[in-house]
């Protein structure tokens, strides 16, 4: 029996994460090339007899297919031509999903698959009762999911008959409309007449998606999300305050998302929130605005200052009825405000044990009957939602691998941002929908950092580095470098003092007054730092050979006026090679001065970038000013490519 995953390319984590999954198992397996949907025209569907089903309407929201299901149920196609084509039954995963048992016997598959044509590893239980089998499997009754199954030659066969290829639905809704189980099927007659697969199902997932996370209480059997008739989707924030909201509005807006803003313009009594517990505030709001939403309506709540939003709406709502829970909440490793309730939380397979209000989603109709308990207006919204989940009242469940809800407290070390934007998660290995800058100090600045990058914050800096790059020797051991054009050199000198923020780091032993570039404007930060690795560091391996293994440690902005800083004093650098470019020149004084070597950079024009040896031989001064204002470029590289 062969083993297929199905992977879009561009998803290069997802299949890291296959990759290791088979070769834990010690199974080859081929990898399936995903559809890409947004890629596909409807010309070249029909060019290979395929056609979109006209009259299919999602049933809980109303909506023809969207390109990113029109792409899955074309992938699963591919990998059913394949078992076809080979003459061998194989065994179709997707590539978010883990092994949830200890083992994984292929032969009891392959048995199976003598006397059925379609064997579920992986499967969400709908409306219909499921009939058991024997003391491991069971007859599936309405099931979603095709995030793994096994499926025959001739079930193969059935799946690719002509007439259902022309009426291409949702994988997780074809499967059960060509088993027969499938409570739409008066809806859609096309089907009825079709030969269907004889179906069985582990009764215990063999596999589950990355998504299937903790809940207290009520199990997704007790009250699962039923094709009821979802209105809407609201995403709630609060902001007295509305321009500290400004991120999580652009954000939203670039993805095509409305948020409404709650208590703009009112007075805030739910505490100092940055110096401790508080919040509740938040709870009267979202509890007053949540009467007059439709019960079906879906409804997101996040914290307003501190969270970006950086996916569709599709995918939010998508992820969320993955979960079968009524409400999902973020999750994060720190139980806080009250250490005395952690061990009421159930354990976890990540350090995401514990619930975060600052960001939740859920059908409004549950959300309304939650919020029926008592909160004060400056007591902790976080602690009162974690006694309602602790309670098991509902059916709740906490986003432990952060499919939808990012919190940066504590986790900020994991996370960085993928070529598309995306924040990914290394130790859940998930990319997720919403952003949370919660934590201490380091957590916040690492959540600006990402928030800058993502929104392309300080863009307003155009790339434009000098054409040739022209190099030359000034004095002993100090190189000239032609860098950066004059306009570059104002655009950055504007996106400085634009942003602002200018202020020594702490802990400098000669502080001055600074601004980081990858703060500023990440995009620049990177374009800078391909520039010199291509381009500077291999001229300069005629005057220090080992450049080309130096990276970049740092790259600050610097600024000297007479009513802040005016001079710095002599030292070294804590860098191998240090770089600075004078950004302008319209100023007295605040020479860049070597001592030892009897040089300043008086005569260098501005955009011309200096380097040397950084850590003994070449001390250096800034003089003081005496009339206007300074601005430099700083360059600290790190020993190895490597180093932090």
């Amino acid at each position: 029996m062969k083993h297929y995953y199905i992977n879009l390319e561009k998803r290069l984590d997802r299949k890291e994460n296959m990759e290791q999954l088979f070769s834990k198992l010690e199974i080859p397996a081929q990898r399936i090339d995903a559809v890409d949907g947004s890629l596909v025209s409807y010309e070249k569907l029909l060019e290979n007899n395929m056609d979109l089903c006209k009259s299919w309407l999602d049933p809980l929201q109303d909506r023809p297919l969207t390109p990113g299901e029109v792409g899955c149920i074309l992938s699963h196609t591919i990998a059913w031509t394949q078992i076809v084509k080979t003459g061998e039954p194989g065994v179709i995963l997707e590539d978010d999903i883990f092994l949830d048992k200890p083992s994984y016997n292929v032969r009891q598959i392959e048995e199976r698959l003598d006397d059925f044509d379609l064997v579920y590893l992986s499967k969400w239980n709908m409306d219909m009762e499921m009939v058991g089998f024997d003391d491991l499997f069971e007859t599936p009754g309405y099931c979603y999911w095709t995030a793994g199954y096994a499926l025959s030659v001739k079930g193969a066969e059935l799946l690719l008959n002509k007439t259902a290829l022309l009426n291409l639905i949702p994988a997780d809704e074809y499967l059960p409309m060509m088993l027969g189980t499938s409570p739409l099927a008066d809806k859609y007659p096309q089907f009825n007449d079709l030969p269907k697969l004889k179906g069985l199902a582990y009764k215990e997932n063999v596999f589950q998606p990355h998504a299937r996370e903790t809940s207290i209480g009520r199990t997704d059997t007790e009250n699962n999300i039923r094709f009821k008739d979802w209105n809407n989707f609201k995403v709630l924030t609060v902001a007295t305050v509305s321009a500290k909201a400004d991120n999580l509005i652009l954000s939203a807006h670039n993805h095509n998302i409305e948020v409404e803003m709650l208590g703009v313009g009112e007075p805030w009594h739910g505490g100092v929130m940055a110096d401790g517990p508080g919040g509740g505030h938040k709870v009267h709001y979202l509890r007053s605005r949540l009467r007059n939403i439709d019960d079906n309506d879906i409804v997101m709540f996040v914290d307003g200052y501190d969270v970006i939003i950086n996916d569709n709406q599709e995918e939010l709502i998508n992820r969320f009825k993955q979960f079968g829970a009524d409400v999902v909440f973020g999750a994060e490793p720190p139980c806080w405000p009250d250490t005395s309730i952690a061990e009421q939380f159930p354990q976890v397979h990540t350090r995401n044990r514990f619930l975060n209000s600052g960001g939740f989603i859920g059908r409004a109709n549950v959300i309304k009957e939650m919020l029926r308990a008592d909160i004060g207006k400056a007591d902790d919204d976080q602690l009162y939602y974690q006694k309602i989940f602790l309670s098991g009242k509902f059916n709740i469940k906490l986003d432990v691998e952060n499919y939808i809800f990012q919190c940066v407290s504590q986790s900020a070390s994991a996370l960085s941002v993928t070529e598309n934007n995306q924040v990914y998660n290394k130790e859940t290995r998930c990319h997720s929908c919403v952003l949370h800058g919660n934590g201490g100090e380091e957590d916040k600045k690492a959540y600006t950092t990402i928030v800058n990058q993502i929104l392309n914050k300080g863009s307003v800096v155009p790339i434009n580095f000098a054409k040739y790059h022209k190099i030359w020797t000034v004095a002993d051991d100090i190189i000239a470098c032609e860098y950066l054009t004059p306009q570059m050199c104002d655009d950055i000198i504007g996106a400085c003092d634009e942003a602002g923020g200018w202020a020594p780091r702490p802990d400098d032993a000669y502080p001055a007054q600074e601004i980081r570039i990858n703060d500023l404007c990440p995009s620049l930060y990177k374009e800078m730092e391909k520039n010199l690795t291509k381009h500077v560091w291999p001229q300069l391996e005629k005057y220090w050979p080992p450049m080309t293994m130096y990276g970049i440690r740092d790259y600050f902005a610097m600024r000297y006026s007479l009513d802040t800083q005016t001079e710095l004093a002599i030292h070294n650098d804590a860098s191998m090679v240090s770089g600075s470019v004078k950004l302008n020149d319209n100023y007295q004084g605040a020479e860049l001065s070597f001592p030892r070597q009897h040089f300043t950079n008086r005569h260098v024009p501005r955009g011309v970038m200096l380097l040397w040896p950084g850590q003994v031989t070449h001390p250096h001064v800034c003089e003081p000013l005496e009339e206007g204002v300074k601005y430099s470029l700083t360059l600290w590289t790190k020993r190895f490519t490597q180093d932090s």
